[in-house]
């Protein structure tokens, strides 16, 4: 947990400076951030919870997760593309940073930190409750 916290602090502090270079990145982080917080919710409404003797046992929900797994994947292959695009097109200038939609890539990101925290939050919220 504490670690994903820590993850979360760094990926907004390099946002933040990359907002020096690329528009809109921290905009993307911060909205793929809330995305995958609002995700997290709902995949805690979507999971299948059995409490047995003295254990909890979860089963997230597959579709919900397949779902958020498929955009990323996505986001990141089209992000290759766009790089490979701008470089072939404007070459290793200043513009490819901006060309290459790493602003959409940092929101796909956000989206995968923001689901975590939120998801392993509220897991720990229900195993204190249990216990």
């Amino acid at each position: 947990m504490i670690g994903l916290s820590i993850s979360v602090a760094l990926f907004l502090l390099g946002a933040f400076i990359t907002q020096r270079w690329v528009s809109g990145a921290l905009t993307y982080s911060l909205a793929g951030l809330a995305l995958g917080c609002m995700l997290g919710i709902l995949g805690l409404g979507l999971t299948r919870w059995e409490e047995v003797t003295s254990t909890l046992n979860y089963t997230p929900n597959r579709t919900l997760v397949l779902l958020i797994t498929l955009v990323v994947t996505g986001r990141l292959a089209y992000g290759i593309w766009r790089i490979w695009q701008a470089w072939s097109l404007r070459g290793f200038g200043e513009a490819w940073v901006e060309n290459s939609g790493l602003s959409g890539s940092l929101g796909a990101s956000g989206i995968i930190l923001g689901y975590s925290l939120t998801y392993w939050l509220g897991l720990l919220r229900k195993i204190r409750q249990t216990v």
